[in-house]
C-alpha cells in the first residue's frame, strides 16, 4: 500500500509538471534522418558518432516511421550491415504534431512507445520526440524556477596596514648604539 501511494504521489506530481508542456516545447530540433534505401551500416555510424538511437525514415516525400534502436539491431542480425532500413520498420508508424499536449501524447501512445516519435508540422518533419528530451526539458525548466540560493559572502578580510621602515644598511646597527 505505501508503495503503490508513493507511485501515485509521483504520477501526480509528474502528470502535473507536464500539463502545460507541447511537444514543441521539448521535442529536438537538431537530428539525423535515414532514407528507406540507407543501408543499416549506416544506421550504426549515425548511432555512434551523435548517440541518437532512434531515427525518423522518410521514403519519397513521407515520414515511413521510425527506425529505433532494437529494430536496427534486429535488422543487423537478419539482413547484415548492407540491408536497407525500410524492411526494418515497425508496422505502425506514430506521429504527433509541434501542438499536441504532452500529458495527450503520452496517454495515447504509452510510455513504451513514445520514444523517437516523428513531429510533423503541416505534414512536414520538424522534430523529434524522445523521453530524454522530455526529461532534460523537465529537469532545465525545474533549476529555472528554482530561486537562487542566497549566498553567504564571506566577510572581507580586514587588511592590516603595515608601514615599511626604511632599510638599514648591513653595517649600521638596527638599535641606537650605547
Amino acid at each position: 500500500v505505501w508503495l503503490g501511494a508513493g507511485a501515485e504521489t509521483d504520477s501526480a506530481r509528474t502528470r502535473h509538471a507536464l500539463a502545460r508542456l507541447t511537444v514543441a516545447d521539448v521535442m529536438q530540433r537538431d537530428f539525423h534522418v535515414l532514407m528507406g534505401d540507407d543501408t543499416l551500416r549506416h544506421a550504426v555510424r549515425l548511432a555512434l558518432a551523435g548517440g541518437q538511437r532512434d531515427f525518423p525514415v522518410v521514403v519519397g516525400e513521407r515520414v515511413a516511421g521510425t527506425l529505433r534502436w532494437n529494430d536496427l539491431v534486429q535488422g543487423l542480425r537478419a539482413a547484415g550491415p548492407d540491408g536497407t532500413v525500410a524492411p526494418h520498420l515497425p508496422t505502425r508508424s506514430l506521429t504527433t504534431t509541434p501542438a499536441e499536449g504532452v500529458n495527450h501524447l503520452l496517454d495515447r501512445t504509452g510510455l513504451e512507445l513514445a520514444d523517437g516519435i516523428p513531429v510533423l508540422d503541416h505534414g512536414r518533419l520538424a522534430g523529434l520526440f524522445t523521453l530524454s528530451s522530455l526529461s532534460a526539458a523537465l529537469v532545465l525548466r525545474d533549476a529555472a524556477a528554482t530561486p537562487p540560493r542566497v549566498s553567504q559572502r564571506a566577510t572581507p578580510l580586514r587588511r592590516k596596514r603595515i608601514e615599511l621602515q626604511p632599510a638599514t644598511p648591513a653595517h649600521q646597527s638596527a638599535t641606537p648604539a650605547e
